[in-house]
């Protein structure tokens, strides 16, 4: 179990299941490698490391911390995404995200 941001953030970067205590959560679901911020969301990877959903919407302070680790490991600007008119990742699958993870 992770506890921390810095081993949330190698647990997302190996897709590896981890629970901070039910408020961030990652696992697997079939295929599928998913990152919840309490109720929501943030994340879906599939098995060939395509980003399917990356939910960039402000919510809380813990929600928005987790999103920043996930952008600054697909090495983009949570900001820019952020933009209104930003062809966001959440509308557009991403290919490959081990090639954004350095």
């Amino acid at each position: 179990m992770y506890q921390n941001y810095r081993g949330m953030g190698e647990a997302i970067k190996y897709r590896r299941e981890f629970n901070t205590g039910g408020r961030v959560k990652g696992f697997k679901d079939g295929e599928d490698y998913i990152v919840y911020s309490y109720s929501t969301e943030i994340l879906r990877v599939n098995k060939d490391g395509d980003v399917l959903n990356f939910n960039t919407q402000r919510y809380s302070n813990t929600t928005s911390k987790l999103q920043r680790i996930i952008a600054h490991m697909m090495n983009v600007d949570l900001k820019v995404l952020r933009m209104p008119d930003c062809a966001c990742m959440a509308t557009k699958p991403r290919k490959n995200i081990r090639a954004w993870i350095a």
